[in-house]
């Protein structure tokens, strides 16, 4: 809805962990609170939220991330903090896996020395030295969006 230099407020519909046939919309506002920190603010089932997300860059192929949550449980929303505990290393892993192979392309084009936003740079010996080895044409992921088209030729030969 709205981004900025360093915010972004929009409303993302997110599921249910557990009950993917359950979701529900929620505000959140992110802002890049330092270098390092990004701060995202949430309310989710009437409940106000607060993840900090530090990014510590080790080296050009590693970062070290550590997330902090803070929920404002009062009243009888309290009785939901063992289940928010539980559930949210849950939705954590399931996130990182579905983001899995856009951070695995990403990291081939760093690798490549790819700018992010920029492309290559245009000092041809800041380029990558050529050691990396790709075949032409890159496959599709498993499961493409572009499988389930109802004019695919597979589907259409009946060749799956």
């Amino acid at each position: 809805m709205y981004d900025s230099n360093n915010f972004l407020f929009r409303i993302d519909k997110i599921k249910v962990p557990f009950f993917p046939f359950l979701s529900f919309k929620t505000p959140i506002f992110m802002v890049q609170h330092d270098e390092d920190t990004l701060l995202t603010y949430a309310i989710m089932w009437g409940i106000t939220s607060l993840t900090k997300i530090k990014i510590k860059e080790i080296d050009k192929n590693f970062s070290e991330i550590t997330m902090n949550y803070i929920w404002h449980l009062e009243g009888f929303k309290v009785a939901l903090y063992p289940i928010l505990k539980i559930l949210i290393p849950i939705w954590n892993e399931k996130v990182f896996k579905e983001d899995l192979p856009i951070k695995i392309r990403r990291q081939k084009m760093i690798d490549l020395n790819f700018k992010d936003f920029k492309g290559l740079p245009l000092d041809i010996s800041q380029r990558a030295n050529g050691k990396y080895t790709f075949k032409l044409p890159i496959p599709r992921i498993v499961s493409s969006k572009r499988d389930e088209h109802p004019l695919n030729f597979k589907k259409i030969n009946n060749k799956e």
